[in-house]
């Protein structure tokens, strides 16, 4: 859910700017965009619309997840790195905003605590959120204290398994992935086998893993270049899409791996194709959201709290709506803000540090 414009034009041949996946970057810009949706139910509550009615937005992660199996594969086929170089990547990329918004929601909730009537938050639940580590809040739910975090315990474990991979391989890097996929499955297979494990265990063995290795899977397609192309393209990304944000509203009750995990790798496989085939979202705006698409994912939470504030001191009906829609484009102009003016510079200047 979170590589940033480098990872998508990965280094060959030692020159930038490589290869540029546009319309995967188009895609984290849409899954970015779906899950805003979802969260302008706070805004839209006094007209009396709930999570459920805009819920199909969800399926914004099932396309991170995707995406990130995708381009954890794709970037170590192209230039194979050690694990030590790989795991710290990946915490310079996702640590410093994540951190940084986290500890926002603490001090939020040291200094107006009745912002957070129905959770209890304390030191141990922010380490505990601060290192990824998942936990049963007061309500019943396995979230951090930045709520849309828990997302980002997924990834980090994902991190982990693919960091393990890569050093149980040595010396024959481009097996990772493969390993890394045989590895999540074990992982769920033992999860499903053993009953009354511990909230962390349960979480981590959770089936929807293996999003990741579907997207794994799909870089593997696109590496040996077995991807749609021509009208089998466009056609699977229309149905992709169809069953990707049809499927909950139609009620299924398989596991998201078997409907909106498999209809996210179809997705991606067809935008890959599309794009082989010369057709590619370029577009400066769309480009730009897609780089920010981290930034907004983590920020959109605050900016939505703010908006549905002002929602429920105003009169509900059509200006309700018109704060949703301004609550929308709010989001995507402060993680843009975001992006450019803290998550960039934070970026570059961690890798200069660690050389």
């Amino acid at each position: 859910m979170n590589i940033d414009r480098s990872e998508a034009a990965p280094v060959i041949g030692g020159k930038r700017p490589g290869v540029m996946l546009y319309n995967l970057h188009a895609l984290r810009a849409v899954a970015a965009i779906l899950v805003i949706f979802v969260h302008t139910t706070d805004v839209l509550a006094p007209v009396g619309l709930r999570d459920t009615k805009f819920y199909f937005g969800i399926a914004g992660v099932d396309l991170f997840f995707v995406i990130s199996g995708f381009v954890m594969t794709f970037t170590q086929d192209r230039k194979p790195i050690a694990p030590r170089e790989f795991a710290i990547h990946r915490i310079i990329r996702v640590v410093p905003l994540y951190w940084t918004m986290t500890l926002a929601v603490f001090a939020a909730a040291m200094v107006v605590p009745s912002l957070f009537a129905s959770e209890t938050v304390t030191v141990a639940k922010l380490l505990q959120s601060l290192f990824f580590w998942p936990y049963m809040n007061d309500v019943g739910r396995i979230q951090p204290l930045l709520f849309v975090g828990w997302t980002l315990n997924y990834e980090f474990f994902f991190y982990l398994i693919f960091t393990l991979s890569i050093a149980l391989c040595a010396g024959r890097q481009r097996v990772a992935p493969l390993l890394c996929v045989a590895l999540l499955a074990a992982i769920v297979a033992l999860g499903a086998a053993v009953p009354d494990l511990p909230v962390a265990a349960q979480f981590f063995s959770n089936s929807v893993i293996l999003e990741f290795a579907l997207g794994i899977v799909a870089g593997r397609l696109f590496a040996r270049d077995a991807l749609p192309r021509g009208a089998w393209a466009w056609a699977l990304m229309a149905i992709g899409f169809v069953v990707l944000l049809g499927a909950e509203q139609a009620g299924l009750r398989a596991p998201r791996v078997l409907v909106q995990g498999i209809a996210a790798t179809v997705v991606v496989v067809a935008a890959l194709g599309i794009e082989r085939d010369g057709h590619a979202l370029r577009g400066a705006f769309v480009q730009l959201l897609g780089a920010a698409s981290y930034a907004l994912y983590l920020s959109h939470p605050f900016v939505m709290k703010a908006f549905g504030i002002v929602s429920r001191k105003l009169p509900a009906g059509p200006l309700t709506w018109m704060l949703a829609l301004l609550a929308m484009i709010a989001s995507v102009a402060v993680a843009i803000a975001i992006h450019k003016l803290y998550e960039v510079p934070v970026t570059k200047w961690l890798r200069r540090r660690a050389g």
